[in-house]
């Protein structure tokens, strides 16, 4: 994820400062509550929000919440962060740690939309949870795996994702078997996911998902927008995984097809991909072929 903040100003601007800042009373009209940058992060500075009446409201809001915060349920907290990013308010580290804190007592009884909610929320806020709040939401997340849906199972990948986080084996071998038995049903936007999100992990897909999914594309291929075109052709690229022959004339096909609708990064990586995938998938720097639909 990027190192921008998710604070705006009032009037909607999105000035930065490389300066660092600390939340004040929120009667102070200078004053600027800013989020940090990710550690992961290429360094730059974040944005800020100018105090006025609205966000003094919100700072107050703020304060409450962290004193309230051990007597919250899950959903009560989980309500809490997300306003905060609908808001694009940063609420200040000692509010956070106190919602990370109650979170990590809760996780045990979390379901898994509650899971995969708690991790995307975090990506909206662009930061990072505490490690072991980590621990504690990836221990649950491998129990409640066989009660995903394929929104909660695609929450959960692209957040681990975004936040550069590495999954278990244990973990990453339950989610593969859910979306193996969830691709018959998946959006081409779901398998463009699935497929990019393992790329950008580095995770090779198991054969049977490889294949389950493989079949899904050809399926949908038909009717895929150029955005997904473009993100399935460049997942099958960036994993070194040749999608076969028969599901990457129908991607061309389609890609052709769509063309005209193409915005210029669309078109330059669609080439790029088309070049990769048009090499011979006999080197072995390439996984084998997955098998015709």
């Amino acid at each position: 994820p990027g190192a921008s903040g998710v604070c705006k100003q009032a009037g909607g601007a999105v000035p930065s400062t490389s300066s660092a800042s600390t939340s004040t009373a929120p009667t102070a009209t200078t004053t600027t509550v800013r989020a940090p940058s990710q550690a992961s992060a290429a360094a730059s500075a974040a944005d800020i929000v100018e105090a006025d009446p609205e966000h003094s409201l919100l700072a107050a809001l703020s304060a409450r919440a962290g004193a309230v915060a051990s007597g919250m349920d899950t959903d009560d907290a989980l309500a809490t962060l997300q306003a905060y990013v609908g808001l694009k308010f940063w609420p200040g580290h000692s509010v956070l740690e106190s919602l990370g804190n109650r979170l990590q007592i809760l996780a045990p009884t979390m379901t898994a939309r509650q899971v995969g909610g708690l991790l995307h929320t975090y990506v909206g806020l662009k930061t990072r949870p505490s490690d072991s709040l980590l621990a504690a939401v990836a221990a649950r997340a491998e129990e409640v795996v066989p009660d995903m849906d394929i929104n909660d199972l695609i929450n959960i990948l692209e957040a681990y994702a975004d936040m550069q986080l590495n999954l278990a084996a244990s973990l990453w071998a339950a989610l593969e078997r859910t979306a193996q038995g969830d691709a018959p049903k998946m959006s081409a936007h779901q398998v463009a996911t699935t497929l990019l999100v393992s790329a950008k992990l580095g995770h090779q897909p198991s054969t049977l998902l490889a294949q389950a999914l493989g079949r899904r594309a050809q399926e949908l291929a038909p009717a895929m927008n150029p955005e997904d075109v473009v993100d399935t052709l460049n997942a099958y690229a960036q994993l070194m995984l040749h999608p076969g022959e028969l599901l990457l004339q129908a991607l061309l096909l389609r890609a052709e097809q769509v063309a005209p609708e193409m915005d210029a990064k669309e078109v330059a990586g669609t080439l790029s991909a088309y070049a990769r995938l048009e090499q011979e998938p006999g080197s072995q720097s390439w996984s084998r072929p997955t098998p015709t639909p």
